[in-house]
């Protein structure tokens, strides 16, 4: 077994907010989650990522950058106000070296299209 097959074996099952606006990243996402018997709860807006965010508790947060309403990074800052330690991992199909000044305020960033051993990686690095 490898080193990250390992890592994620010992992850907990997390309750995780899933913010895209594409239904099939979503669904591809949330089917990669569920492999690994998390709980995934979507949001297709910023706007309804914080009603959720504000009404229950999540583990974790997995949010795109862009958004219909706004921005992944507002959407970031305006999480962290509500609940400073919140573990948040942003991801982007355009994840280059300037990006990553946006991922400062994330725990994480993943590149899309997201590949299962990243999101493991990622999940067991949280």
């Amino acid at each position: 077994m490898n080193e990250v097959m390992t890592q994620s074996a010992r992850v907990v099952c997390k309750r995780i907010l899933l913010v895209d606006d594409e239904p099939q990243v979503r669904q591809t996402i949330r089917l990669l989650l569920g492999l690994d018997g998390h709980t995934v709860v979507e949001a297709t807006s910023a706007t309804q990522a914080l009603e959720l965010f504000n009404k229950e508790g999540f583990d974790l947060v997995i949010t795109d950058f862009r958004l219909p309403d706004f921005m992944g990074d507002k959407l970031i800052t305006q999480m962290r106000q509500i609940s400073p330690t919140q573990q948040i991992l942003l991801m982007s199909g355009s994840v280059d070296g300037g990006f990553s000044d946006i991922g400062l305020h994330a725990n994480g960033i993943l590149a899309k299209p997201i590949l299962l051993v990243d999101l493991q990686q990622a999940l067991a690095e949280l």
